[in-house]
């Protein structure tokens, strides 16, 4: 991506591969118990963060690959035991006014993810610093507030639901704690 616009910046700071523990927790009981979930996809809520309680953290790894055209190909995956507990990809198609972008992708969630995924849509706006990124998308059914910091350590994550809270603080893959160079 040739642009030096500030969503165009952004995204190509973030190339690469990235990956961090996550961190995520239910915050508001009531309002999990009253939000339109699934049965299956409240499991798989809980599961994380009791399996995250007695067993250590789930990893979180993140891949960031610049399209020509302004598209930005975006996968997650989250893993714990050798297994891909959620797995997303995402097609980000920034805009030409240098700050907005949309994201349309699919998740797939264990144990239904060999034969069933669901759409994920988005929006979100880079700030003029391109440190900075917004994102509102849809998560299980619910409405997920995402914001981001890029910086020379790596890139801050905080997520909202109705009912969570998740921070991740993503490092480049390969590097070793502390942001001290390659492992």
């Amino acid at each position: 991506m040739p642009s030096d616009l500030p969503n165009h910046a952004y995204y190509r700071a973030c190339e690469g591969r990235w990956r961090c523990d996550f961190d995520f927790a239910i915050t508001d009981p009531a309002a999990f118990r009253a939000a339109p979930l699934a049965w299956i996809d409240r499991q798989r809520i809980e599961s994380v963060v009791n399996w995250a309680r007695w067993a250590g953290p789930f990893h979180f790894i993140t891949t960031v690959e610049c399209k020509p055209h302004g598209e930005v190909l975006h996968t997650t995956r989250l893993r714990k035991f050798g297994i891909s507990f959620l797995h997303s990809a995402e097609t980000i198609t920034l805009d030409p006014n240098g700050r907005d972008f949309t994201l349309r992708g699919s998740q797939r969630y264990w144990p239904t993810g060999l034969w069933h995924s669901r759409s994920i849509t988005g929006h979100g706006q880079v700030d003029e610093t391109a440190t900075r990124a917004t994102y509102e998308f849809t998560w299980f059914g619910t409405r997920m507030q995402q914001s981001t910091l890029r910086h020379e350590h790596g890139v801050d994550i905080v997520q909202h639901s109705p009912f969570s809270r998740g921070t991740q603080q993503l490092r480049r893959a390969g590097a070793l704690p502390g942001g001290r160079g390659p492992r």
